[in-house]
């Protein structure tokens, strides 16, 4: 080829590359074709080597080369007999292309686009298409008739299929149905079959109190189930004193569970109004015996609901008689007086039905109470259902202790009333203590031991006990124990209430003494292995463990486990700081104690401050975290409340110790009450 024209390919190849590279290859590739016309291939081919290899030598860089796929599909053009590598093109080894600072990167083909569409107007669309559709019986398959008329519905059996279990089962499990053009469908109303077939077509229904039923009705017949769940809902919601009854048998004819449950609920939180009105007398008995099974049934005591029973039973006793024993097992005898057990024996006699007598698991209930009222030691171990308080609500509660700025040892026993933010005062304790031990044990609190009078030495260690019941606010007095004294620690454990360790005027003390509810005695068994006082316990497990303490005025890290069926002491891993005064309580499946005393050099006490936990399975003791936020606290005691630790304290040497019971107690004004019993040092506000 001539010079000129070289320079003309020249050019033209270059315009190509950068064509290719934005993609506009197949329009020059007829300039190339028609200078291979005019001077032949092998003289193209051979023109393009050497001007390639002449831009390598002299350090510049084709631009056809930022397009190689391009590039060789014209030599592919030009030569389409030679392999499909072109070998001119690679650069040898000695010499690899130079790029040009201000070049640009290769850029990678477009990926091709993929993405999805979703539509929130189309569903919609659809069924305005089908309700239109439904309007001008287009494309209707099959006609609904309701059990109570003879009106016709036209609709698609498709639509129905989709959206009804029944339909579904109708239509496509080979049902006789599935063959005809016009179906019965008996047990659902003209009302409650277009509302179900509305709401399939439009997602919508208008629903009130005169179409709920049948509405309901419809929906759980043809299994329409968020129509179901709506109406069980409103039908909740609209529950009054004067529907009750019906909305009771709605739910029940229904068997709609949800509903009979907040109907029980509706009852025992209005039953007041209910017996007021007489309309309690329409409610099942299956709805009257989970009312007065309830324990949170409140303002009523059990002599008032006795009489609400019976009532109930004598307004239809023929038809209700087989329901007697159903209703009256639930009413609590043991938490009646005796004289209200007499009554009711009395009444039972008067009349002539003799309800009570007539049935013999009725005059066994009797029999109980009368036998629980008769043995009062032995009444924590004869807890029923029926011997357990009307309450679900939880206090906290003090008794005992001294009055740090008096130095005087309080009886008082004080309920800490939530609502009013103040301590209400209950039955008072028959003398004043501190340093006892106190213990829950069948719903009954249990605080033996301590002191009268306010002494740091234990030298006025009492030996005395008492039993408060919460149910009548009333305390009376147990069996004494074997040897008085203070600084202890007493535990429930398998029934019975253990008492160990201590000090009195003889010193420290190592006796451990058990206490017989049925025998009302107080006996000994394993000694610990070593006199104790100032130690701290709680059981897990049915085991008892013992922590620290004081032996020979030195403060201790060991811990011991007691077992009351081996009657056998056994000594497990040692905490890890000496400790004395301190508390201690169970947390799930972990042993916690905080707080306390250590000596600080020779005899000055010291906080402990630090937590830690002891786990059982594995025997070993971990640490939570130092208690660096309240430096001064000594003495203090730790209570559990659902599953929440509470951390008290007082400075100073002066306190009383409570440790974690719960009870329940009735008082006069405000019906029954549980409490919830917490360990404390020291005293608390007086109530004003």
């Amino acid at each position: 080829m001539h010079r000129y024209r070289e320079r003309e390919v020249a050019q033209e190849v270059t315009e190509v590359s950068v064509l290719a590279e934005k993609g506009a290859m197949p329009t020059q590739m007829r300039l190339l074709d028609n200078h291979s016309a005019l001077h032949g291939r092998q003289a193209l081919l051979s023109f393009l080597t050497r001007w390639t290899r002449t831009q390598q030598q002299a350090g510049g860089r084709p631009r056809f080369q930022f397009a190689e796929e391009a590039l060789f599909q014209i030599l592919m053009f030009i030569c389409p007999d030679r392999p499909s590598t072109p070998a001119l093109l690679v650069p040898p080894n000695n010499l690899p292309p130079k790029r040009k600072e201000n070049a640009t990167k290769p850029k990678l083909p477009p990926r091709p686009l993929c993405k999805v569409f979703s539509s929130d107007e189309h569903g919609s669309a659809v069924l305005q298409g089908f309700q239109m559709f439904r309007a001008d019986e287009t494309l209707c398959d099959v006609v609904l008739v309701p059990g109570d008329s003879d009106e016709t519905f036209r609709v698609h059996r498709v639509i129905m299929a989709s959206s009804s279990d029944y339909f579904k089962a109708m239509f496509t499990g080979g049902m006789k149905e599935r063959e005809m053009s016009e179906i019965k469908l008996h047990g659902v109303t003209k009302l409650g079959l277009k509302n179900i077939i509305d709401f399939i077509y439009t997602s919508k229904v208008s629903l009130d109190m005169g179409n709920l039923q049948d509405t309901l009705e419809a929906a759980n017949f043809l299994q329409v189930m968020p129509v179901l769940r709506f109406c069980n809902r409103l039908l909740i919601s609209e529950i009054t004193v004067d529907n009750c009854v019906e909305v009771e048998r709605i739910a029940a004819d229904l068997h709609l569970e949800d509903v009979q449950l907040n109907i029980v609920e509706f009852v025992v939180k209005n039953l007041a109004m209910l017996v007021d009105c007489g309309r309690y007398l329409q409610l099942s008995a299956a709805t009257m015996a989970s009312a007065l099974a309830s324990d949170s049934l409140k303002g009523f005591s059990e002599m008032e609901l006795y009489h609400i029973a019976r009532e109930w039973l004598d307004h239809d006793y023929p038809n209700r008689r087989s329901s007697v024993y159903a209703l009256i097992r639930h009413i609590r005898f043991p938490l009646m007086t005796r004289s209200e057990l007499f009554q009711i024996s009395q009444e039972d006699q008067e009349e002539g039905s003799s309800l009570m007598r007539s049935e013999t698991a009725c005059a066994n209930l009797l029999l109980e109470a009368c036998n629980y009222q008769m043995m009062p030691f032995m009444q924590p171990g004869l807890q029923t259902e029926r011997t357990r308080i009307r309450s679900d609500a939880t206090h906290i509660v003090a008794l005992g202790g001294v009055m740090r700025q008096q130095l005087v040892v309080s009886k008082e026993l004080r309920l800490y009333d939530e609502n009013f933010r103040q301590w209400r005062a209950l039955k008072a304790m028959e003398e004043p203590r501190y340093q006892h031990g106190v213990a829950l044990l069948g719903g009954f609190l249990f605080i033996v031991g301590g002191q009268s009078t306010y002494d740091t030495k234990g030298k006025t260690a009492i030996d005395s006990a008492y039993r408060y019941d919460p149910r009548f606010d009333k305390w009376i007095q147990i069996a004494s124990l074997n040897e008085k004294r203070t600084f202890f620690h007493l535990s429930a454990l398998a029934g019975k209430l253990f008492a160990v360790g201590g000090r009195n005027t003889s010193g420290e003390i190592g006796t451990v003494e058990c206490y017989n509810m049925k025998k009302n005695e107080w006996t000994f068994v394993s000694s610990m292995a070593e006199p104790h006082y100032g130690h701290a316990g709680t059981v897990h497990g049915g085991l008892m463990y013992i922590s620290g303490g004081i032996i020979r005025d030195t403060f201790q890290k060991e811990l011991w486990c007691y077992d009351p069926v081996a009657d056998m002491w056994s000594q497990r891993a040692d905490m890890q700081e000496l400790r004395g005064l301190h508390c201690m309580c169970t947390v799930g499946d972990k042993l916690y104690v905080m707080g306390g005393n250590h000596f600080r050099g020779s005899s000055d006490y010291d906080d402990v401050l630090r937590c830690e936990y002891y786990s059982p399975d594995v025997d070993q003791w971990s640490t939570v975290r130092a208690d660096a936020t309240r430096p001064e606290r000594r003495r203090a005691s730790l209570c559990l409340r659902g599953t929440s630790m509470w951390w008290e304290a007082t400075p100073g040497t002066a306190g009383a110790c409570w440790t974690l019971c719960s009870a329940t107690i009735r008082t006069a004004t405000c019906g029954t009450r549980c409490l919830t019993c917490w360990s404390l040092w020291g005293g608390f506000a007086p109530v004003r």
